[in-house]
């Protein structure tokens, strides 16, 4: 009879925290380049007048991206509505309305 290979993972070195702790620490600081705006960004920046569509005027978030598509910003509806995160429709109109 032939002898299975065995399934298990080969044992991993020894891991010594404290060398790894030390490399850590002494890491230069790493060089930053600087980054467009993501898709995330460029809809923070415009959060406040993207949920007044929403809440005040009663977009959807597909019309609303579509409006984001014909001025360059392609969005799905659904990552937008991701992006603007939980959004109290109640509390906004409670706000506008004092």
């Amino acid at each position: 009879m032939s002898e299975r290979p065995s399934k298990r993972k080969p044992k991993s070195r020894a891991l010594d925290l404290v060398a790894l702790a030390h490399e850590l620490a002494t890491l230069p600081p790493a060089r930053l380049t600087p980054r467009k705006n993501s898709k995330r960004d460029l809809i923070e920046q415009l959060r406040g007048p993207l949920v007044a569509a929403l809440v005040d005027r009663h977009y959807s978030f597909a019309a609303l991206a579509e409006i984001l598509g014909q001025r360059g910003l392609d969005i799905h509806p659904t990552t937008l509505r991701h992006y603007l995160g939980p959004i109290d429709r109640s509390a906004r109109r409670i706000a506008s309305d004092g």
